[in-house]
């Protein structure tokens, strides 16, 4: 957004105060047509839609920042560095493109031509690495197919001595923060594709600027939601009460699989089963800061051996500042996380110096790393649905009882797991939800 107010802005504004004087004058919660639970980029949207549509809404955010798992660190390296979401995926249906765009952030292209694969170090040539990857990427995309209509596991596409088909395989299962094994193949054939961006700035701060203007209460655990009364949803907190007429969750599947909230009455078993089937996955990031950009290194490292041993070990170059980000999911990424800090760092920093041909830890000016399974508002990277349920997200999605709803990057559709299937499903939360008001 420009510093000029503009008049979307100004009417944001004005409706936030009319629709919620006490709130605005007294500084205290009141009654609303819609809370919303979750500050991402689901409940920033549904709140942005409530606004827009003229209804009173509260989004209530246990952290004391907004964005949720979208969050960019500015400290840990001395440049922003996104612990969270890395990528606007999609391309251009991603929604916070055009907000990029808006707020003056540049959008880079990520190209996924632009990747070395090697084998523990030794380079594999890109014209022979990626005529056979992209061949492997055909019969893929053939047998993901056919384990889909099976609601198989993604390992089930592997043939024996099939390297390349082990190595496509492998990285699908990087992306989904799982492990080939426990990927449903359903899951992974539905999802769309598309180009991926990077965000100057990082898209942590660009989904909390984009919701700045937006009525957030941080700070504001919810720990109970009474749905018992049609028509009427009273959630509570160490802070107090708020009853809406409408409620729509978005946080994380795998925090409501722990029962953080408590619902009154309990949910339904086949919503209890839903949450269970698409808790969140372990995605591990290390970010090492380099003293200079690397000349002519791809966007992306894939190690061909790692995959062999059914690991998935891979690292992002970002094309314009000097930082080296390690990518590892699934058991790996869990194994990881327990380590130590420090642990983690020299393992980053010993698996870049394959791919660099040499020592690179005098180069290592600084470094960040999240593990967002010890994060009590997350327990966890994105949803992975299990083997067996097919239809977990759109099970999770559906309301109970015209009052109380779903949303989250869980319930995306087929941009689920991401920022933007968060924005959307939020939207549609929010259209569904106060369609009967």
């Amino acid at each position: 957004m420009s510093p000029k107010m503009t008049r979307r802005a100004a009417l944001i504004g004005l409706t936030w105060t009319v629709a919620l004087p006490g709130l605005v004058r007294a500084n205290r919660l009141t009654d609303v047509d819609l809370v919303v639970i979750g500050a991402g980029a689901a409940g920033l949207e549904a709140a942005r839609r409530a606004i827009a549509l003229g209804r009173s809404v509260v989004v209530l955010e246990a952290r004391d920042r907004t964005g949720g798992r979208a969050f960019t660190d500015t400290s840990a390296m001395g440049l922003p560095f996104d612990m969270g979401a890395h990528w606007l995926h999609g391309g251009a249906n991603n929604p916070y493109l055009a907000m990029a765009s808006d707020l003056g952030r540049k959008a880079t292209l990520s190209n996924p031509e632009s990747i070395l694969f090697h084998r523990s170090g030794t380079r594999i040539p890109q014209d022979q690495s990626l005529n056979a990857i992209g061949k492997a990427y055909d019969r893929f995309e053939r047998k993901l197919r056919w384990s889909d209509l099976r609601d198989d596991a993604a390992v089930a596409t592997l043939e024996d001595g099939d390297e390349w088909l082990k190595v496509m395989t492998q990285i699908t299962a990087l992306s989904m923060a799982t492990d080939t094994d426990r990927l449903s193949a359903h899951d992974a054939y539905s999802l769309e594709d598309g180009d991926d961006y990077v965000v100057e700035g990082g898209i942590g701060l660009l989904v909390a600027d984009a919701g700045r203007a937006l009525p957030v209460k941080v700070n504001h655990a919810v720990t109970g939601i009474d749905w018992s009364t049609p028509g009427r949803v009273i959630v509570s907190g160490d802070w107090g009460s708020l009853t809406g007429a409408r409620c729509i969750v978005t946080v994380p599947t795998s925090v409501l699989a722990e029962d953080v909230i408590g619902f009154d009455p309990p949910l339904p078993v086949e919503k209890r089963e839903a949450i269970n089937a698409t808790r969140c996955g372990q995605f591990m990031k290390i970010g090492l800061r380099l003293d200079r950009l690397e000349p002519g290194i791809p966007n992306y490292a894939f190690d061909v051996d790692a995959a062999q041993n059914g690991q998935s070990v891979a690292f992002y170059f970002d094309p314009v500042v000097p930082v080296a980000t390690l990518l590892v999911s699934g058991r790996q990424g869990v194994e990881l996380g327990r380590a130590p800090e420090p642990e983690r760092v020299d393992y980053a920093i010993s698996e870049l110096a394959k791919i660099l041909g040499t020592d690179v830890s005098s180069r290592v000016l600084a470094h960040a790393t999240k593990n967002w399974m010890d994060d009590p508002w997350a327990r966890g990277a994105y949803s992975v649905v299990d083997v067996g349920h097919a239809n977990a997200r759109t099970i999770y999605a559906e309301p109970l009882a015209g009052a109380l709803y779903f949303a989250g990057e869980a319930s995306g559709g087929s941009a689920a797991a991401t920022v933007a299937g968060a924005h959307n499903a939020g939207r549609s939360a929010a259209d569904a939800a106060l369609s009967s008001l």
